[in-house]
C-alpha cells in the first residue's frame, strides 16, 4: 500500500511539475510570437499596414494561435520538444488567426 501511495505521489509530483513548466513557457511562447510579428512589422504576411495597430494585432494573433492549439498538441511539444501536428497545421492555423485579428484591428 505504501508502494502505490509513493507512486502515486511521484506521479502528482511529476505532472505537477510539468504544468508548471507549461504554465511558465505559454506566456514566453507568446511574447516570442509577438516579438517576431512587431519585428517583422507591415512586411509580415496579412499584418496591418498602420504601424499604430501592429501591437494589438501580433499579440492578439499569438494569442489566437497558441488558444487554437489542442492540449494534446501542446503537451507533446512540452515532453517532447517537438510536435508534428502542430507545425503541419501552423500555417493553417496561422492564416485563421491572423484573419480574425485584422477584423479586430479594423
Amino acid at each position: 500500500m505504501k508502494k502505490i501511495v509513493a507512486a502515486i505521489a511521484a506521479f502528482s509530483l511529476a505532472a505537477a511539475s510539468q504544468l508548471a513548466w507549461g504554465a511558465k513557457v505559454m506566456p514566453e511562447l507568446k511574447k516570442a510570437n509577438t516579438d517576431i510579428c512587431l519585428k517583422m512589422g507591415g512586411s509580415a504576411r496579412g499584418a496591418p499596414k498602420a504601424p499604430e495597430k501592429m501591437p494589438a494585432f501580433c499579440g492578439c494573433v499569438s494569442d489566437a494561435y497558441w488558444d487554437s492549439v489542442p492540449q494534446s498538441e501542446y503537451n507533446l511539444l512540452v515532453q517532447t520538444g517537438k510536435s508534428p501536428s502542430l507545425e503541419a497545421n501552423l500555417e493553417k492555423r496561422l492564416d485563421l488567426a491572423k484573419a480574425a485579428c485584422l477584423k479586430k484591428a479594423g
